[in-house]
């Protein structure tokens, strides 16, 4: 490793993504979806939650009378990975940039999935996404 790359990586420090058994309130991945991808984005979860990884998700982080600005926002800050499921809803979703923009502001690892075509979503997107 060069000096230059040591300065770069101290510069832009690599989040840790490894997967552990976390508390309650601190999960490894955090999912971002339109509501109007909600079954796909419960088999996403269920799949993961099987193979050991703690996710959080609206539906279930979420309870009657919190405030949920709030409780996403920490989630975001507290989880080891973003997820963002793009579909032309989410891409479209003022809340789904809004929580892509805090991921990445939060230093977050940022794992785009793609739930349509490159095609269909490329349009949609600005170039801050």
């Amino acid at each position: 490793m060069t000096s230059t790359d040591k300065q770069e990586e101290s510069a832009h420090p690599r989040p840790d993504i490894s997967v552990t058994k976390s508390s309650p309130n601190k999960k490894d991945l955090m999912i971002s979806y339109s509501h109007a991808d909600k079954d796909i984005m419960l088999k996403v979860r269920d799949n993961l939650e099987k193979y050991g990884i703690s996710v959080w998700v609206d539906v279930s982080g979420l309870s009657a009378g919190v405030d949920f600005l709030s409780k996403i926002g920490e989630a975001i800050i507290d989880c080891k990975l973003f997820l963002s499921l793009l579909s032309s809803n989410s891409v479209k979703s003022k809340y789904c940039q809004d929580e892509l923009a805090l991921a990445y502001v939060s230093n977050r690892a940022i794992f785009p999935v793609a739930i349509q075509s490159r095609k269909d979503l490329l349009p949609l997107m600005d170039t801050g996404m």
